[in-house]
């Protein structure tokens, strides 16, 4: 079992950040696949039946600058303020955000 463990925490560990470069605010994003926990994390005290909220969390908690640190500081007032990103941009960072799994299948 532990050999078991020891390849899939090598697999985590070697999976790359992916940058998203907001132009519109002058962002450059990076992101990690969301795991299980991230994606609880995102819907923890919010309405997870609200997408508009969910991707607004989601963006607040997965964001990262390049060294990996995060790169908003969750506030009310960052929570307010992100609810005027236009939305087609919102849907848009999740778009370019998400890990090509297809093409690290074929490495």
């Amino acid at each position: 079992m532990s050999d078991i463990l020891a390849k899939m925490k090598q697999a985590h560990e070697g999976l790359p950040m992916k940058k998203v470069d907001v132009k519109f605010y002058g962002w450059e994003l990076y992101f990690a696949p969301m795991d299980l926990k991230d994606r609880a994390e995102i819907r923890a005290g919010i309405d997870a039946s609200d997408d508009t909220e969910v991707l607004v969390s989601a963006l607040i908690h997965m964001a990262r600058k390049e060294d990996g640190s995060k790169f908003f500081d969750d506030s009310p007032a960052l929570r307010v303020e992100m609810l005027k990103v236009p939305y087609d941009l919102l849907m848009w960072i999740d778009r370019e955000s998400a890990f090509d799994w297809q093409a690290s299948l074929k490495n």
